[in-house]
Order: structure tokens, then C-alpha cells, then sequence
């Protein structure tokens, strides 16, 4: 209520004696409940438990806690008949009014109300009765302003409004900006800690293949030690031969004693000659390829790099590569349907087989996925994988046609042994055969039982390679492994991958070309992870060599790397089919 002073009661011996505060002997107002039943006005106990502590009512000793909690509101029926207590207006006189009505008589109806100007905001000091209003209204310079002024306050709260809006956006902004800020400091410290643990185990791996190629070293010193010392001791033998029979003619003829003399002077020259052999022993024994020591290693654009295309100095897919002894680049560019040659240092390259579209003439090639060079007959020997056949072309220049060594093979890859046999897989009968030239059966060396990833099948054969051993080892394509097959054998071993696809250190992807050098370490195109691996002899996994930074065009990276081959220099050659070149890397 607005103030009990303003009201007095028209029957005040009408009034309910329960209605009467004890304490100011006037009804209640904003009544309340003590806990011993018995009801005051709020202000007046409150007022009293100031300074007492036992309920003011006769007879009830009840103690009174001093926390409002515990008083509570009187029931409606109570609140209901004090409102409906008859009052008068003191102000302006009016009366039969309830009491529940009184603060609206005040606020909207009391004409003797003293009231503000709508304009003291303005500076307006007019405080007057009501019905004073209108003739104030009239005359006064502030109420003229208001509208105006109203205006620019509505403007200014809307301003205020959107200053909050806008402190309210920029705080949420503040504290997304710290969130992203605490999760990027997150993501940082996290890779740190992956970056640290993958250097480590870089590390580790680089270690046990230097001390691998260490160990192999030793051993081929130790063996190449062994016989030239039995060389130098049956030459010994010879020669204490030659000069006993010397000795033995000496009686015969004085100029035997010269011959003597000479092969003596000879026999010094030849041990000086021992001599320096035992001192180059070491350099007999370097490994054709250096010991990979380094990742992440950026290549040499040797052939294409220009876009595929069918000019000389581009390529379309190039899936394979091989090397001769001068460096020479033989490149099966595959989608265009030919072999191309790029001599050392030149930028453009010469067609030496196909190039007369795709067909099944014997002038054109279909799809060509892999090529080596028969030194022999100085030729070329093909797959000629969509014609379903494997063909020869000589190197000379005159040559303008190959002829067909292998007819009605789904072949892919092809290696050659020291021995010339030709080795092919056969995608389609998951199998590889070794051929003697001109054999057009040929004999089974690994798989041959159907698709499947058992030891002794295969799911997609492709490249080759044989060692001295000959020892067959294959891609095993859409099984994510290489696999090693020891001469006669009936199963292979898994010498890198066979751990499902994927881009761990253990596993590999779809992988294609592969060379193993004369320690068993192994080289291999890991095509779909774009990245070349070495896997030492015995090694559990592999180590990252070229690539492994996603697929891309840049010098430290691959497009589905296809094939690979060195030269005798240790440089290695990697077919990046989806860049449509091929990079040299210097291990």
C-alpha cells in the first residue's frame, strides 16, 4: 500500500475485532502469522522482536525467533476481510472506498495527490496536486521539450541496448576466441608430443638399420677377407712352383738363370700388386646402395613433370622404370601406350616402342605396366598387359615392330634372373611363372591356388623382383604385403606389411614397384599411402623414406608412386604415376 496515512476508517466499531493488530490497535496491515498462531502487522512485530522475545499476546508465553522465515501469511478468508474494510480518503475527502481500491484511488483518481511533472526529468521542479495538472501542462517549457526529448532518450535506450547486445556478443566471442585458443594450445601440445614420439621411434629404426647394414658389411668384409687370402695363397703356390722348376732347369742354361731373375722381379710386382688388393678390400665390399639414413627426402624431376600429354617431353601415367648402366631412363608410359627413353640430363624423351595409338598390332602397345632391358640382345621385353601378352622389341633403331614372346597372359609385372629366365605375374591366375625365352608354358614358382591371402596364394600379383638366389619376391596388391618365395618353394614368407590396409608404420597400401639390395633390404612403392618404404631384413616395420605427407605435387611428394627402380650410383627412381613424372631421390 501506498501509505495508511492518507486513509482513515468510516466505522471503526464495525471492524472485526480480529482484524486489530495488539500492538497499534489499528487493523492489520500486511498482516503475518507467528508460529504461536496469533497475527500483527509485518512492521509491528518486526518492530518488536527488536527488543522482546516472548509473543506480545496475553497469556502465550511462546519465545519469538528473530527470523522472518518463520513468519508466515494469514489464510485469504483474513486478507479478504481486511480488504473489504470501508476507508476515506483524508486528501481529497472521498469516501465508501475499500480498502484493497485505495492505492489505485491514489494513483489515478485523488485529486488533492501531489504529483510530478512529466517533464522533471527534463528539470521540471513542479510537484503540485492533481488537479493542478492540466493548467501546469499548459504553461510549462519542459512538457513542450518532452516529445522530443522522449525521442532521444527511446534512441538513446536503444543505443544502450544494442551496446549491451554487442558487449554481450563480444564477451561470447572472448570466450569462444579462449576456448579455440585453450584447444589449439591442446592440439600443439598433443602433436609436440607425437612429433617427439615419431622422431624417437625414427630414431630407432635408423639405428637398427645402420647397425643391420653394419652387421651385413662385416660379414661380406669377412667373406671377400677369406678369399682373397686363398687367392693369394694358391698364387703363392704357383709361383714357388714356377721358380723351383726354375731353379731346377738353372744347370741347363745360364739364360735360365735370367728367366729366373725376371720371374722374380715379377713375383715382387705381383705381391706388391696382393698387397694393394688387401688395402682396396674395403672398397670391393661398398653396397651398390647407400644406407638410408634420412626421411622426408625431396626429388628430381628426371622425365615429365609437364602435365599428361602425348609429347615428348610429357607422360601419361607412367607405371614403371628401368635403368641402365649409363643412366638411361626406360619408361613404360602407360596411358599413352608406348615406352619412352630419356637419356641423362635431357628433358625430352624418345619413343622406342608403341606410340601408334593403343591397339593389338604389333606396333602398338595397350596399356603397358611394366618393361626391363634383355643386356644380351639389347631388347626390350614388355607387358603388354590389356593385349594379354608379353613381347619383345629390339633397341636398335630401325626396329618398327616387337614380336610376341608370351601370348594369352594377364600379365603385370616381369623380372629376369641372372640365368635370363623371364619371370611374369599373372593377375588373373593369381600366379607367377618363370619362362625360359621362347617357352610359352613356363613353370610355377609362387601361388597358383587361387585368390586369397593364405601363405601360398596371392590376391592380385604384381610387381617382381629376383634376386641371385633366385629368390621371387611379389607385391601381393589387394592383400597390402610383399612376399618372399625361396627358390622351390611352396609357400612364401610376408617380409613387409600383411597387417591390413592402412598407414601405420606396420602396414602398407596397394603396393606396387619394389627392389631389394645385396643386404635383403627392401624397397617398395607403397602406392596409396603416396610414399616409398625400406624395410630392413627382419624388420617388424618400415621406415618412411620419400614421401608420407599426403598425396601432392611437391618435391618431397607423391601421387600414387607406381614403380622404382636405382642406378648403379645408389640414386633412386620413383614413377609418381598421379603427377605424370619420374623423381630422383640421392639416398
Amino acid at each position: 500500500m501506498i501509505s495508511n496515512n492518507f486513509y482513515k476508517y468510516t466505522d471503526r466499531k464495525s471492524i472485526d475485532p480480529h482484524l486489530i493488530c495488539e500492538l497499534c490497535n489499528n487493523p492489520f496491515i500486511d498482516p503475518i502469522v507467528t508460529e504461536c498462531d496469533h497475527i500483527y502487522c509485518r512492521a509491528c512485530i518486526t518492530k518488536y522482536m527488536e527488543n522482546g522475545s516472548c509473543c506480545p499476546a496475553q497469556s502465550c508465553s511462546q519465545l519469538l525467533n528473530n527470523d522472518n522465515s518463520t513468519l508466515n501469511r494469514p489464510s485469504r478468508i483474513i486478507l479478504s476481510m481486511l480488504d473489504d474494510i470501508n476507508v476515506q480518503c483524508e486528501l481529497c475527502g472521498e469516501i465508501n472506498l475499500y480498502r484493497r481500491n485505495f492505492d489505485e484511488h491514489i494513483k489515478e483518481n485523488c485529486s488533492e495527490y501531489r504529483i510530478d511533472c512529466p517533464g522533471k526529468a527534463l528539470g521540471c521542479i513542479w510537484f503540485e496536486p492533481r488537479n493542478q495538472y492540466n493548467e501546469h501542462i499548459k504553461a510549462c517549457l519542459f512538457e513542450k521539450l518532452r516529445p522530443t526529448t522522449d525521442e532521444l532518450y527511446d534512441m538513446i535506450k536503444k543505443q544502450g541496448l544494442r551496446i549491451e547486445e554487442h558487449r554481450r556478443q563480444a564477451e561470447q566471442e572472448k570466450v569462444k576466441v579462449q576456448e579455440q585458443n585453450t584447444k589449439l594450445e591442446e592440439k600443439m601440445h598433443q602433436q609436440k608430443i607425437e612429433l617427439e614420439d615419431k622422431i624417437q621411434e625414427q630414431k630407432i629404426q635408423y639405428e637398427m638399420l645402420i647397425e643391420h647394414q653394419k652387421t651385413q658389411l662385416e660379414k661380406a668384409m669377412a667373406q671377400q677377407k677369406i678369399e682373397l687370402e686363398d687367392r693369394i695363397q694358391k698364387q703363392k703356390i704357383q709361383y714357388e712352383r714356377l721358380i723351383e722348376q726354375l731353379e731346377n732347369a738353372q744347370s741347363e742354361n745360364q739364360n735360365q738363370k735370367n728367366e729366373i731373375s725376371s720371374a722374380r722381379g715379377e713375383i715382387a710386382k705381383l705381391a706388391g700388386d696382393i698387397d694393394r688388393m688387401k688395402s682396396s678390400i674395403q672398397w670391393n665390399v661398398m653396397p651398390n646402395i647407400c644406407m638410408v639414413t634420412r626421411s622426408g627426402l625431396e626429388g628430381v624431376t628426371v622425365a615429365g613433370g609437364n602435365g599428361p600429354g602425348n609429347s615428348t617431353n610429357q607422360l601419361n601415367r607412367p607405371y614403371s622404370i628401368f635403368v641402365d648402366d649409363n643412366q638411361v631412363l626406360v619408361i613404360a608410359d602407360t596411358f599413352h601406350g608406348r615406352i619412352t627413353q630419356w637419356k641423362k640430363g635431357e628433358i625430352n624423351g624418345e619413343i622406342i616402342a608403341g606410340g601408334n595409338g593403343e591397339g593389338n598390332r604389333l606396333d602398338q602397345l595397350n596399356r603397358p605396366t611394366d618393361v626391363l632391358i634383355d643386356k644380351k640382345t639389347d631388347s626390350l621385353v614388355i607387358c603388354d598387359r590389356e593385349n594379354r601378352r608379353v613381347v619383345r622389341w629390339s633397341r636398335h633403331k630401325n626396329t618398327t615392330q616387337g614380336e610376341i614372346l608370351i601370348d594369352n597372359i594377364c600379365c603385370y609385372g616381369l623380372d629376369m634372373d641372372d640365368q635370363r629366365y623371364l619371370y611374369v605375374s599373372n593377375t588373373e591366375q593369381h600366379e607367377v611363372r618363370r619362362y625360359q625365352l621362347g617357352d610359352k608354358n613356363g613353370t610355377l614358382v609362387a601361388g597358383g591356388k587361387g585368390q586369397g591371402a593364405a601363405l601360398n596364394q596371392f590376391n592380385g600379383p604384381g610387381y617382381l623382383f629376383v634376386d641371385r638366389q633366385q629368390n621371387v619376391y611379389v607385391s601381393d596388391n589387394r592383400n597390402h604385403r610383399i612376399m618372399k618365395w625361396t627358390k622351390d618353394a611352396t609357400t612364401g614368407i610376408v617380409v613387409a606389411g600383411g597387417e591390413g590396409e592402412g598407414n601405420a608404420l606396420t602396414q602398407l597400401s596397394y603396393p606396387n614397384g619394389l627392389f631389394v639390395d645385396k643386404f635383403d633390404t627392401l624397397y617398395v612403392a607403397d602406392s596409396c599411402n603416396h610414399r616409398v618404404m625400406c624395410w630392413p631384413q627382419g624388420a617388424k616395420q618400415g621406415i618412411v623414406i620419400v614421401g608420407g605427407k599426403g598425396k601432392g605435387e611437391e618435391a618431397n611428394q607423391c601421387n600414387t608412386p607406381r614403380g622404382l627402380s636405382f642406378d648403379r650410383y645408389g640414386n633412386l627412381y620413383v614413377a609418381d604415376e598421379g603427377n605424370h613424372r619420374v623423381q630422383r631421390f640421392s639416398l
